[in-house]
């Protein structure tokens, strides 16, 4: 009988590594805060500049 045996990544140091994070992107920003201000919009019934909305959103974002 033969046991699968999982490998795990070695630093350096001995310590395992761990998956890095994806660094976001510019687009990936655009469209967090595209969904903010969207999301925003409708939750005031659209009363606003769609402009005021996006800086709303883009405050919030802390971008």
């Amino acid at each position: 009988m033969t046991m699968a045996t999982e490998t795990t990544a070695r630093t350096t140091s001995g310590t395992t590594s761990r998956p890095r994070k994806k660094k976001a992107t510019a687009e990936d920003r655009y469209l967090k805060i595209q969904a903010a201000a969207y999301y925003l919009a409708e939750k005031d019934g659209f009363r606003e500049d769609a402009v005021e909305y996006w800086l709303a959103a883009e405050a919030k974002s802390g971008t």
